[in-house]
């Protein structure tokens, strides 16, 4: 087994590993928009807002105005 050939498969393990973080960011976010009668997220241990529906959007606007993402909603809890 050469080099170029221990890349190629790192590279098909990673692929995989991001298809399948995407798949469930995804997945998430549909399982979040199809809750339309409560503001719903998802966040991290760290508090971070990694998904939102649309009325967890509206509650938390201030958090949302930011390009920075996850939303950190630790100090707007607090």
């Amino acid at each position: 087994m050469t080099p170029h050939d221990l890349h190629d498969l790192a590279g098909t393990a990673n692929t995989s590993a991001a298809a399948a973080r995407t798949r469930r960011r995804l997945d998430a976010q549909r399982i979040l928009n199809a809750m339309v009668t409560a503001p719903a997220y998802v966040r991290n241990g760290r508090m971070g807002v990694l998904a939102a529906n649309q009325l967890g959007q509206a509650v938390f606007t201030p958090l949302f105005t930011t390009a920075q993402r996850p939303v950190k909603i630790a100090r707007f809890v607090f």
